[in-house]
């Protein structure tokens, strides 16, 4: 039986400054486990679920409660308030969402982009880094053992981002300016994911968003005819805060990008170098004990596309995650510098 645990964060700590992933967590969830504060912040909406609370200051019991309850084959959600708690000795390094892109138009977009305790993934998720194009060849290779580069990625995410990038600002504009039921995050994916995969003509996927993504602009500024003027604001905004022309998948929700894109594409490519190894073992084998033999090992030697993207670390070269780790650095030196 497997043993779920959910740690789920409260932002600032209100029901509806939450996120729609956080609120489906607990929806999913038989026991909520958490600082007695932070359960009353929950309101009486999750009042069905078993609520177990300790005071202030005994994290290890809460932890405790939280695997006797999994044992029992329960789904456990232990709540953290984000902004709580923090300091010197204890600092947050959270997804940015499109939390980091709304630069204070919302409660917890000032927390994120703010609090001085509080680091941030820039990109959308940490998902989005492990979609880092420069990386997805390395991910061919763990999972099929076959290191012949068939594909681009590096330049084909690179045109692919330019083509998205007028309707990503486009996206910003609207959860900026409170528009986001008219165009949402889905609704964004649904214009920018692939209608087929043709690894051979990888140009007529690109077009076929583009086709997509020239539409939806003009519906939007059909439709909001009071962004003329404020979205190229939001364009050159989007653009000093990193997101840039080549580079814009980074930025679009990690899951989408990971799930609808990049898994899709890569399976694609692993499935024909996978038959390119199958094919080199039966041509190279003396007999057919040795061609079976090995086309067994081959197979349970292979892994599959999503477990090789999450272990992959190619992405700690990406230079937004490498400013990541150099803000934490420089926050702990100077904490640790002698004070004058």
């Amino acid at each position: 039986m497997k043993h779920r645990i959910y740690v789920v964060g409260m932002g600032p700590g209100q029901e509806n400054m939450m996120t729609q992933e956080a609120m489906q967590v607990l929806e999913a969830s038989d026991v909520i486990i958490g600082y007695t504060v932070y359960l009353k912040l929950l309101g009486a909406r999750f009042g069905c679920k078993e609520l177990l609370s300790t005071p202030m200051r005994q994290e290890r019991e809460r932890c405790q409660m939280c695997f006797e309850k999994a044992r029992e084959g329960k789904k456990v959600a232990l709540m953290n308030a984000l902004s709580h708690g923090l300091g010197k000795n204890l600092i947050a390094c959270v997804d940015a969402d499109y939390d980091y892109l709304l630069q204070g138009t919302t409660e917890i977009s000032r927390l994120l982009c703010n609090h001085p305790w509080v680091f941030h993934t820039y990109v959308y998720a940490i998902e989005n880094y492990q979609c880092y194009a420069p990386s997805l060849h390395t991910v061919c290779v763990m999972a099929t053992l076959n290191d012949r580069d068939i594909f681009d990625f590096e330049d084909f995410f690179s045109r692919y981002s330019r083509i998205i990038f007028p309707l990503f600002a486009w996206s910003v504009w609207c959860y900026r300016n409170g528009r986001s039921s008219r165009f949402s995050m889905q609704d964004f994916v649904k214009v920018v994911q692939w209608d087929s995969i043709s690894l051979n003509h990888p140009e007529r996927m690109l077009e076929s968003v583009k086709k997509k993504v020239n539409a939806k602009i003009a519906w939007l500024q059909r439709s909001f005819p009071e962004a003329r003027g404020k979205y190229q604001q939001v364009v050159e905004d989007i653009r000093k805060l990193g997101v840039n022309d080549s580079d814009t998948y980074l930025f679009m929700r990690g899951h989408d990008l990971f799930e609808n894109l990049v898994v899709p594409l890569l399976t694609a490519v692993c499935r024909t170098l996978t038959h390119e190894r199958e094919n080199e073992i039966r041509r190279l084998a003396v007999h057919d004990i040795q061609k079976q033999s090995e086309l067994a090992h081959y197979t349970h030697s292979s892994a599959s596309v999503e477990d090789m993207l999450r272990k992959q670390t190619e992405y700690k070269r990406a230079p937004l995650y490498r400013m990541i780790v150099s803000q934490i650095k420089k926050s702990q030196q100077e904490d640790m510098a002698p004070k004058t």
